[in-house]
């Protein structure tokens, strides 16, 4: 049930030019990492991430915040 040392990650993130919220995760030992990128809206002064197949119409939007 679990393990008994700690896992450690590094991240990295990105905005591209075409709007898009860009991020990758790996761990530190080496391990198999992800990427992924998502869809930036502003609506307002709110903006908002899309999760999901871009060519899904009816995919969920999230608020995003980002702060110091």
């Amino acid at each position: 049930m679990g393990s008994s040392g700690g896992t450690s990650l590094t991240s990295d993130w990105k905005v591209t030019d075409e709007g898009q919220w860009c991020g990758s995760i790996a761990s530190a030992a080496g391990g198999a990492g992800s990427e992924w990128c998502r869809s930036v809206l502003k609506v307002g002064n709110t903006y908002y991430y899309a999760a999901g197949a871009a060519k899904d119409p009816s995919r969920p939007a999230y608020e995003l915040k980002v702060s110091k």
